[in-house]
């Protein structure tokens, strides 16, 4: 582990930082992926993913660049053997294997995970709506005309709920308020025409 965090968090951290995604995550360990989607939401949590990702990558990083220097040179000894085809198919054999061994620097759904999103869908837009989008480097949508797009802490939705429940009860109030009115004054109207 190494990064501080035990139990089921701990295990959750370190899942995710080995490149698998939430929804195999959620299914090993028990949780659902909204509650990984929340603790991906704390930046402290977010980083240390990400750092353990970035680190198994260099990983992999590392044995590809071994592979491929062991690959180059089995192709120089292939190079200088093939005049003589004598234990060539020993190399060939050799370069087979090598070639076809499993690189480890692509790491499946390394940001999809991170970010919580699980599936990628593709959209294609009329050409007049194109300009009114900006991305980022990732292609994530930042920016939609004048509005700008961020990702929210699951903390701040239950913040804006009850300002919003507030205002509702507010706009309730002064709406009875104004039935109430408006029934007194039809009250006050029909006795004057009797």
């Amino acid at each position: 582990m190494g990064h501080g965090y035990k139990g089921t968090k701990g295990k959750i951290i370190d899942f995710l930082g080995n490149g698998l995604s939430a929804e195999v995550v959620a299914s090993a360990v028990g949780v659902t992926t909204g509650y990984i989607s929340q603790l991906l939401s704390d930046p402290e949590i977010a980083q240390t993913v990400s750092g353990l990702r970035s680190a198994k990558l260099s990983e992999g990083s590392d044995r590809d660049s071994k592979y491929d220097d062991l690959e180059d040179s089995l192709l120089d000894q292939l190079e200088e053997v093939v005049p003589f085809m004598t234990k060539s198919h020993e190399i060939v054999r050799a370069l087979t294997m090598v070639n076809g061994a499993k690189r480890r620097t692509v790491i499946p759904e390394v940001t999809d995970s991170i970010s919580g999103a699980g599936t990628v869908i593709n959209l294609i837009l009329p050409t007049a709506m194109v300009p009114q989008f900006i991305t980022n480097a990732n292609n994530q949508v930042v920016e939609a005309g004048d509005q700008t797009l961020v990702t929210m802490p699951s903390g701040q939705l239950e913040v804006m709920h009850n300002e919003h429940s507030e205002d509702r009860k507010g706009e309730h109030s002064e709406h009875s308020e104004k039935q109430n009115l408006k029934s007194r004054n039809s009250r006050i109207s029909l006795r004057d025409i009797i």
